[in-house]
């Protein structure tokens, strides 16, 4: 029986694009050859998302931000992350600043109208788990339909473990399926920022040594982190986590 993560992350896919650190990331994009298709609106003015071209017509997603030194930093995966090629489907996956992020780029008209959810499901061989991203905001241009989504709680550690990936429609019942390959997903970029950024990999760690499993959750706000967890015993623990002054704080409340 699997069990359902929603995340209440938002779906970023506008077309803003904050003038900080224009020129910077302009030499990303002329550096690496590519083209922005589609800005991406972010919380962080500091920090943005696209998605990109290059002169192969490979598509893929851009992270850019400024480090605390004030060192232009990207990363770009142009790399699908499926196990099997599809020409209807490409899923790229990248670990960033703020969690991973995922884009999903859908060249079927009928399966672009439908779908809207996007399903991650985990290698664990004990209850099969799986994060559910709504792609509620998804946006549609010459055929192809985009969603680029920041997914705070998987760390590159928890997203090491995925295993598959499903699309999912109104109804919840799967419209999609494939297979996910871990090398696919890339590395978080090398930062300062990237460094003090351990909010969720500390949540992970806390879930992990108290070998608790999550039963659902939702990212609230971007320091905020609450769940539903269940014990080895069958007990369920509604938890709060913050990350205030860079150290985890833990709120629990116990239910049978």
């Amino acid at each position: 029986m699997k069990k359902f993560i929603p995340i209440l992350a938002g779906v970023l896919l506008l077309f803003t694009l904050a003038a900080c650190g224009k020129e910077g990331i302009d030499k990303v994009l002329s550096d690496n050859s590519l083209t922005v298709i589609q800005n991406v609106k972010t919380d962080l003015k500091d920090y943005k998302l696209a998605y990109v071209e290059n002169k192969n017509d490979k598509t893929g997603v851009l992270e850019y931000y400024k480090d605390t030194n004030g060192k232009d930093i990207s990363n770009i995966q142009l790399d699908s992350a499926l196990k099997k090629e599809d020409s209807k489907v490409k899923v790229n996956l990248m670990n960033g600043l703020n969690g991973l992020i995922a884009m999903v780029e859908i060249k079927d008209t009928k399966l672009a109208k439908e779908a809207t959810e996007l399903v991650l499901m985990d290698s664990n061989k004990e209850v099969d788990e799986a994060t559910v991203i709504s792609l509620t905001n998804k946006s549609t241009n010459d055929g192809t339909t985009v969603a680029i989504i920041e997914i705070p709680s998987l760390d590159p550690t928890t997203a090491s473990a995925l295993k598959s990936v499903e699309l999912r429609n109104d109804n919840h019942e799967s419209i999609y399926q494939n297979g996910l390959k871990a090398s696919k997903i890339k590395p978080q970029a090398s930062s300062e920022r990237a460094k003090k950024n351990g909010f969720f990999p500390a949540v992970n760690k806390y879930i992990a040594d108290k070998e608790w499993k999550i039963v659902s959750s939702a990212t609230q706000k971007k320091q905020v982190y609450t769940a539903i967890l269940r014990d080895k015993n069958g007990g369920y623990h509604l938890v709060e986590f913050t990350y205030p002054d860079g150290k985890l704080a833990v709120k629990e409340t116990s239910k049978k």
